[in-house]
């Protein structure tokens, strides 16, 4: 079945650039005149239309890096990702860049300063609260020690008031220690425990940031270790439970329920328990 098509009833579409500015202004240019005003308005086929070519693409959802983030105009970038029609009005726009924002996942370093407030001031620029209530999922690479110190990334998150999912990656290797039996003698790896991981992570704050809307932890590791690496009787499981026991408690002592789940950079599946 062919794909409909919206033609606006205007001889010649406003500039791209002149538009996204009309959509951060006090109403200043009024909606430039066009048979739907509202992207919820328009017929179902063109808003899947939407969703299926710019809002969910190949992947269940976009990722955008901090590096992306620093380097790319996100306004410029969601114009090119939205179908040229929902261009047709600075309503239309403006519903459909909120339908965008609901389905990218934004992939930042938890204390890059920058990438953290490049995107606070884009979201502060659309109207009211719109774009921090529009964001579902953020993902922080590079998880570090002491992150009460990373106050950016827990002002972004207080300020993502719908925030569902919270993704955090980290490095294997931070969460084991080397013990030896001996000089000379080649030294085995062992899972630190519960009460040294939370010496090294303090996640309490990040979590209470968004206790009230948080209802998936995903954790990431960066590297697989070795099972060289490794006693006979530890796997690498064992290595990262440890680790998810610790979420649990964070996530628990906010008050509410989240699921937990733990992947592989290179795997890509959940570890078994």
């Amino acid at each position: 079945m062919k794909t409909p098509t919206y033609t606006p009833d205007v001889a010649e579409p406003a500039p791209i650039r002149c538009l996204w500015d009309t959509l951060f202004n006090d109403c200043s240019v009024p909606n430039l005149p066009v048979q739907t005003s509202t992207f919820f308005a328009l017929p179902l086929e063109l808003r899947m239309e939407a969703y299926h070519h710019a809002l969910t693409g190949a992947r269940p959802k976009f990722a955008i890096s901090e590096a992306a983030l620093l380097t790319t105009d996100l306004s410029a970038l969601i114009i090119r990702q939205l179908p040229p029609w929902c261009l047709s009005s600075r309503q239309v726009l403006f519903e459909a860049t909120l339908a965008w924002l609901r389905r990218v996942r934004f992939e930042l370093e938890i204390r890059g300063r920058w990438g953290n407030a490049k995107l606070l001031e884009f979201l502060s620029k659309l109207p009211g609260d719109a774009g921090f209530t529009a964001v579902r999922e953020l993902a922080y690479t590079t998880l570090p020690e002491h992150i009460p110190r990373a106050r950016s990334a827990t002002r972004l998150v207080r300020q993502c008031t719908a925030l569902r999912t919270l993704a955090l990656r980290i490095g294997c290797t931070t969460l084991v220690t080397m013990e030896s039996s001996g000089f000379g003698e080649q030294g085995l790896y062992r899972p630190k425990t519960l009460a040294e991981l939370q010496d090294t992570y303090h996640l309490q704050g990040l979590f209470d940031a968004c206790a009230h809307t948080l209802r998936r932890v995903e954790i990431r590791c960066q590297a697989l270790l070795p099972y060289r690496w490794l006693g006979a009787d530890r796997t690498r499981a064992k290595v990262y439970r440890a680790f998810q026991e610790l979420v649990d408690r964070c996530v628990e002592e906010t008050g509410r329920r989240a699921q937990v789940e733990l992947f592989t950079v290179y795997e890509q599946k959940v570890m078994p328990s």
